[in-house]
């Protein structure tokens, strides 16, 4: 039993490893600088996958939703999960894109493309009540914000990749943690 036990636990060791260094994280945020009636701003982290093919495919995204109308607060919404749901004609790739890759715009930082980022929105806990879209506007440079209710706003977009450990630390984490499963293993051993 303690040899299939030891097994077990050096198998999920390496199987979280591979996870880890699979899937990557991005702190993500839109900002309006339009001045128009309905504003927009958005915020969360995004899930995705390596690089591959000059973009990161996104693969998760969570959040909030703010939505400000010309007078009076703004109301907060969860985001709920990826769409692909027609917008502005648009329907969105959902992709990070390194820059100037798919009609993105040449820049510093990573970018969306003119089909961009769809997701679902609503209230937290609830079912989703609407999509969004966040899309580059090839033709000001800036980024087009809009959702199945409101007229289309202009902003900023930025995603940052979160830092993760060296596979090296991630590794060494994990032998101590097996090391912790072996030494409760052997202890549980012994009391029997």
């Amino acid at each position: 039993m303690f040899k299939s036990s030891l097994a077990l636990l050096t198998t999920a060791a390496l199987g979280l490893a591979a996870t880890a260094q699979a899937d990557l994280t991005w702190d993500w945020s839109y900002t309006s600088t339009d001045g128009n009636v309905h504003q927009i701003s958005a915020s969360g982290t995004l899930t995705t996958d390596p690089l591959s093919g000059g973009g990161y495919v996104i693969t998760g995204i969570s959040g909030t939703y703010v939505t400000f109308p010309f007078i009076g607060a703004g109301t907060t919404y969860s985001i709920l999960g990826l769409s692909s749901a027609e917008l502005l004609s648009r329907k969105p790739d959902n992709t990070l894109y390194t820059p100037g890759y798919n009609g993105s715009s040449p820049a510093d930082n990573l970018q969306l493309s003119f089909n961009g980022l769809g997701f679902t929105f609503g209230a937290a806990g609830g079912p989703p009540t609407d999509n969004a879209i966040i899309a580059d506007d090839t033709a000001t440079g800036d980024y087009i914000a809009r959702d199945s209710r409101r007229s289309q706003d202009t902003g900023i977009f930025t995603a940052a990749l979160v830092p993760t450990p060296e596979p090296s630390q991630m590794i060494s984490m994990l032998s101590l943690a097996s090391l912790g499963g072996t030494g409760l293993l052997l202890n549980l051993r012994r009391r029997k």
